[in-house]
C-alpha cells in the first residue's frame, strides 16, 4: 500500500508545472551516452557504449508564506543493468542496485523567521571544499557510476537558526542507509579476472594435481546486517558559525555511522576440480564520530578555503585519523581557477578494495579470523592528492572546464575535460572526456581501461 502511494505521488510530481496550482515547478530530461575504448571493452567482455536517461520533476507550493511543501522526483533508466528492473522504488535506500525512482526532495518546511524547520527526504550536504568534505557525513553517496557521484536523500529532520551573522543548525537521520557501491563484477568493480595459486597443484606432477594451477576468485555479497532503527542509533549532527563579509567559519560535530561500508573478504570452501575459490564479501557499518570545522577568507578576487575533521571509530574497526582539505580560488567574471590538496593524517594506507583483496584472504587463512575490512570510501582512497580546476561557468551561455586530480604519493591521475553549449533557452548539449592512469594497485590505475567520452543533451521546461 505504501509503495502504491509513493508511485502515485511520484506520478503526480511528473506532471508539467502549468497543470498545477499556486506553485512553482520544472521538468528536466537528461540523455547521456558513454563511449569507452572498444578494444579494451571487448577484451573485458563489456559494452563499449552505454546510455542513460533521467527524467526529473520538481514542484513546490505553499499554503502560506511560512509553510512550504517541495517534491523533486527522479526517474532513471539505462542500457547496461546499473539500474534495477525488479523494483521501482527503494524506500530504505539499502539495495545494492539503484532503483529507477528516487526522491531528491519530499519535504515540508516551516519558516518561523530566524528559525526554520524541515522534515522529510532532503539532501543534507555540509562543507565547502571540492576535493573531499570532512564535515559532510549525514548524506550517503551513490557510487554506482563513481565518476558521476549522486547524493541520496535520507528521511531527516533539520532545524536552522540565524541571528545576524551567526548561525546554528541541527540535523537528525533516524534510519541508516549506506553509500551505494559500484556493482560487483562491472567495469568499476571488476572481479572476474582475479585468481590465486592453487595449493593442491603440483607443477612437478600435473597429472596428480587437484585442479588447475590457479583458482579463479568468485565474489558474492554476504547478507548485510544494518543498524537497527531506534533512538540510540539516530545519526545526528550540529554545527554553528559566523558569516562575515570576508571571513566565514563553522564548527561541527557528527555522531552516527560511517556512510562508506567497511568491506571484509572471507574465502569459502575451495572448488579445486571446478577451478575456483568462492570469496564472500561482508559489509560492516561502524559507528563514527567526527569533530570538524571549515573556513573561508576572501581577499579581492582570491578566496582561501579549508576544511578538516577528526574521524573516531568507537568500535575500533579502524584507527582514528584527521582528514583535511585546503584550497584557493581566483575568480574573474564567469571564470575561476581552483588549486587545492587533501590528505589524511594518522591512518595507514590500505589496499584498494576495488583492485586487491588478497591480503584479507591471506590473513583469514593464517589466523582463521575475518579482517576488520577496508573502507569503501571512494573519495578518500586516492589521498594524498592535489586538485586543479579552471573553467567558465555561465548558466545561460557556453561553459567549459579542465580538471585534474593527481595522487601525490603513488602517481595515479584523473583528467577531465568538459564543455556545453545552449542550443536554445531550454536545450543544452555538451560532452565530457575522462582520462585515468596510474599504477595497478591504485584506484585510477585500476580504472585506467575505463577512459570514456560522455555526450549529453539536457531539456529544461
Amino acid at each position: 500500500m505504501r509503495s502504491l502511494a509513493v508511485s502515485l505521488l511520484a506520478l503526480a510530481s511528473f506532471l508539467p508545472a502549468p497543470l498545477t496550482r499556486a506553485g512553482e515547478g520544472s521538468v528536466v530530461l537528461d540523455m547521456q551516452g558513454d563511449f569507452y575504448n572498444p578494444d579494451r571493452s571487448e577484451a573485458r567482455g563489456e559494452a563499449a557504449q552505454q546510455g542513460w536517461w533521467t527524467f526529473a520533476s520538481r514542484f513546490s507550493t505553499s499554503a502560506s508564506h511560512r509553510v512550504i511543501f517541495s517534491v523533486r522526483a527522479i526517474l532513471e533508466e539505462d542500457t547496461h543493468g546499473s539500474i534495477s528492473h525488479t523494483h521501482l522504488y527503494d524506500e530504505e535506500d539499502r539495495d545494492l542496485v539503484r532503483s529507477p525512482l528516487r526522491f531528491e526532495e519530499l519535504s515540508l518546511k516551516l519558516d518561523l523567521g530566524a528559525l526554520d524547520l524541515e522534515v522529510g527526504r532532503q539532501r543534507l550536504v555540509w562543507g565547502r571544499t571540492d576535493v573531499v568534505r570532512p564535515t559532510d557525513n549525514l548524506t550517503p553517496r551513490d557510487w554506482t557510476d563513481p565518476l558521476d557521484e549522486q547524493r541520496l536523500s535520507p528521511w531527516a529532520l533539520r532545524g536552522n537558526y540565524e541571528k545576524g551573522r551567526w548561525m546554528a543548525e541541527l540535523a537528525g537521520v533516524a534510519r541508516y542507509a549506506p553509500s551505494r557501491l559500484p556493482l560487483l563484477g562491472d567495469r568499476w568493480f571488476e572481479t572476474t579476472r582475479q585468481s590465486i595459486v592453487n595449493p593442491r597443484y603440483n607443477p612437478r606432477d600435473p597429472n596428480n594435481s587437484l585442479g588447475p594451477p590457479r583458482l579463479q576468485l568468485r565474489f558474492s555479497w554476504d547478507e548485510a546486517k544494518f543498524p537497527f532503527t531506534r533512538l540510540t542509533n539516530v545519526q545526528g549532527a550540529v554545527r554553528g558559525g559566523y558569516r562575515g563579509q570576508r571571513v566565514e567559519w563553522t564548527l561541527s560535530y557528527y555522531r552516527g555511522f560511517d556512510d562508506a561500508p567497511h568491506v571484509s573478504a572471507r574465502p569459502g570452501t575451495p572448488q579445486f576440480v571446478a577451478g575456483f575459490q568462492p570469496i564472500l564479501l561482508t559489509r560492516r557499518f561502524p559507528r563514527l564520530d567526527v569533530a570538524g570545522g571549515d573556513f573561508q577568507a576572501i581577499a579581492g578576487r582570491w578566496a582561501f578555503r579549508g576544511e578538516a575533521g577528526y574521524f573516531h571509530f568507537p568500535q575500533r574497526l579502524d584507527n582514528g585519523y584527521l582528514l583535511y582539505d585546503l584550497e584557493m580560488e581566483w575568480t574573474w567574471k564567469d571564470w575561476s581557477v581552483i588549486l587545492g590538496g587533501a590528505d589524511v593524517l594518522g591512518a595507514e594506507l590500505k589496499a584498494n578494495l576495488f583492485s586487491d583483496v588478497q591480503k584479507e584472504v591471506d590473513e583469514f587463512r593464517r589466523t582463521g579470523r575475518t579482517a576488520p575490512g577496508t573502507s569503501s570510501a571512494i573519495d578518500q582512497v586516492f589521498l594524498p592528492a592535489g586538485f586543479f580546476r579552471a573553467g567558465r561557468n555561465a548558466p545561460t551561455e557556453w561553459q567549459a572546464s579542465v580538471e585534474a586530480m593527481v595522487g601525490l604519493d603513488r602517481g595515479d591521475r584523473l583528467v577531465r575535460l568538459s564543455g556545453s553549449w545552449p542550443l536554445k533557452d531550454w536545450l543544452r548539449a555538451g560532452g565530457e572526456l575522462d582520462l585515468m592512469s596510474g599504477p595497478p594497485q591504485t584506484l585510477y590505475g585500476t580504472w585506467g581501461a575505463n577512459d570514456r567520452l560522455r555526450v549529453f543533451l539536457s531539456i529544461t521546461l
